[in-house]
């Protein structure tokens, strides 16, 4: 239990410094005037639990529990049940608790579930798409909204200036956004965006790809993830896919590139077409959910805009 104490009263310190800190408001509808359970989901550092505690700071939930999953200390914790007594000690009794990274927590749903019988209101965090999900779909029916945090829009990247632009300051703050992305502590930090987003691609597929999914090879991961960023927008088949990547089965391509998308790094964009079969069999392309992240790991990609912008 000490341990346990310990880590929260740790994350407190943070969350207490998070609070402090700069932040721009996002376009997000957020209450809690009921028992739903929020799911926040979205890329790994767009934003999703400095927005989940401001927005529960600012409707006047001041008094709320948090706990990060992303921390080893707590998912090796066996009995949940020393979480939440720990989460009621150090947070005097919160009705609502914010969980960060939850899916890192082994049958949270469960654990999850069984709070909001109890009564308390529960916002969760997730980086993983597909398997917050599934997982809800099975034990949270009809009991849980939906909200996706993704990074900055442009209009909440001007936001952080603070202040009126001119049109040559748009056009380079523009340049700026197509190229990198918005992701929210680069832009308000001001800190190197290309070391950062190298070591958010890296970090994003060993932790929600090699290590949740046991893959056996990961530079078939690897070799996948540095040919799809480097033909972004372009068309693709799963069996050229299979021929770069010297994977011999097109169905563990497939398999791939979804766990790609569940991790928020890439989506498939299918052909467009009236005809659903076509839509089905046709070739498809890659667009980036990890914005931009292209342009910090591979310097030599084409820097024509409106490649990018695709």
């Amino acid at each position: 239990m000490s341990i346990i104490r310990d880590t929260l009263l740790l994350q407190k310190r943070e969350l207490e410094r998070n609070l402090k800190e700069k932040y721009v408001e996002r376009k997000v509808k957020f209450h809690i005037n009921d028992d739903m359970i929020r799911i926040i989901i979205g890329p790994r550092r767009a934003g999703k639990s400095f927005f989940a505690i401001h927005a529960l700071n600012k409707i006047s939930e001041s008094h709320f529990g948090y706990a990060n999953f992303d921390d080893e200390k707590l998912v090796e914790v066996k009995d949940y049940d020393d979480i939440i007594n720990t989460i009621n000690s150090v947070y005097n009794n919160p009705r609502s608790i914010l969980f960060d990274e939850i899916q890192n927590l082994e049958k949270w749903e469960l654990f999850v579930n069984r709070l909001q019988r109890q009564g308390y209101r529960l916002i969760i965090t997730g980086s993983n798409s597909k398997l917050l999900s599934a997982e809800l779909a099975t034990h949270l029916t009809g009991r849980h909204l939906q909200i996706t945090i993704f990074p900055f829009s442009f209009k909440e990247f001007l936001d952080v200036e603070n202040k009126e632009l001119t049109e040559g300051e748009i056009k380079e703050k523009l340049h700026s956004y197509i190229t990198y992305g918005g992701y929210p502590e680069p832009t308000v930090k001001k800190i190197n965006i290309k070391d950062y987003l190298s070591t958010l691609l890296d970090s994003t597929i060993y932790k929600d790809i090699i290590k949740r999914h046991k893959i056996r090879n990961p530079q078939a991961i690897e070799d996948l993830v540095f040919y799809l960023l480097s033909n972004i927008s372009n068309e693709f088949s799963y069996n050229t896919l299979s021929k770069v990547t010297k994977c011999k089965s097109v169905h563990t391509i497939e398999k791939y590139l979804g766990y790609l998308e569940e991790a928020f790094i890439f989506f498939r964009v299918k052909a467009f077409s009236f005809k659903a079969k076509e839509q089905i069999t046709r070739n498809k392309k890659i667009r980036r959910i990890l914005t931009q992240s292209h342009r910090a790991t591979l310097p030599f990609v084409s820097p024509c805009l409106g490649v990018r912008e695709q």
